[in-house]
């Protein structure tokens, strides 16, 4: 094709400029329909508890980076019931079922809000966050507190049992502080348990009779499987059991260090994978 004047040359590169954009937006909508990502949403979050960031949507995906409570996350999109963030300009995956608050602009632009240690910090970045973390862990701020539900004796018990876990050991009684709200007690027939959605330890009287010592540890075990739930990792099963019962033997041998045997858990650690030693089987 010959264009004999500048102004009929402008008129073909217009209409070549039209049909590249119209294919553009083509392929784009396509490849946003084959991925299944979800437009930018626009909006910020801040996470609840230390949450676990992915490469990719699903349990499957490796952890990239654990971001801290507190932090503030931009949402840039979403696939199923997992949310695509900004991290430091990368974009990663958490789980849509973690504890978070959504923002609104003045809220983000503010950042005078509590951290986890409940302390009004205007915080500035991941170090303001990690400061508050290690206030709250050292008893430098309030907890929240757990709510004990039973019969007189029961609460006497379980009061006692974190008492003993505030003065003995009292980052792992922050621990558990942060992932239970209350403790129940529940008939034998029911069974001793956490539900982990309602952050509720349901505990039977003859494991509240067990000690002062036993029933702070498997506070803090089952305390454990709240925190795994709640950063999207798997909560039941041979690891999630595993991890909890190594948590609950550190935080016995804070307890009581010069007990050794520490009712056996090193023997069930060591044999966790027979299935004879696995008690939620």
């Amino acid at each position: 094709m010959v264009l004999s004047t500048l102004e009929s040359r402008r008129d073909f590169y217009a209409r070549c400029a039209s049909v590249l954009n119209k294919r553009a937006i083509a392929a784009l909508i396509v490849f946003l329909v084959i991925c299944g990502v979800a437009l930018a949403e626009g909006y910020s979050i801040r996470l609840d508890w230390h949450t676990n960031l992915r490469t990719g949507p699903g349990l499957h995906n490796a952890v990239y980076v654990i971001a801290p409570a507190g932090s503030v996350l931009r949402v840039t999109g979403s696939r199923g019931k997992w949310l695509e963030v900004d991290r430091n300009g990368k974009a990663l995956w958490l789980a849509g079922w973690v504890g978070f608050a959504r923002l609104d602009d003045e809220q983000e632009q503010t950042g005078s809000v509590d951290n986890c240690c409940f302390l009004d910090w205007p915080c500035a970045g991941d170090a303001e966050w990690v400061r508050g973390y290690y206030a709250y862990r050292d008893q430098l701020c309030s907890h929240p507190g757990f709510a004990v539900y039973g019969s007189q004796i029961f609460v006497a018990r379980v009061r006692a049992a974190l008492d003993l876990l505030q003065e003995s050991a009292p980052q792992w009684y922050a621990y558990a502080d942060r992932g239970l709200a209350r403790i129940k007690q529940v008939s034998e027939t029911y069974g001793a348990g956490v539900w982990v959605h309602l952050r509720t330890f349901n505990v039977t009287a003859r494991h509240a009779a067990a000690g002062d010592e036993w029933l702070a540890s498997i506070i803090v075990h089952d305390a454990c499987h709240v925190h795994q739930f709640e950063a999207g990792q798997v909560y039941y099963g041979l690891e999630a059991e595993r991890k909890c019962a190594q948590i609950q033997l550190e935080a016995l041998a804070i307890i009581n260090p010069q007990d050794s045997f520490q009712f056996g858990l090193p023997v069930v650690l060591a044999n966790i994978d027979n299935p004879d030693y696995q008690w939620w089987r």
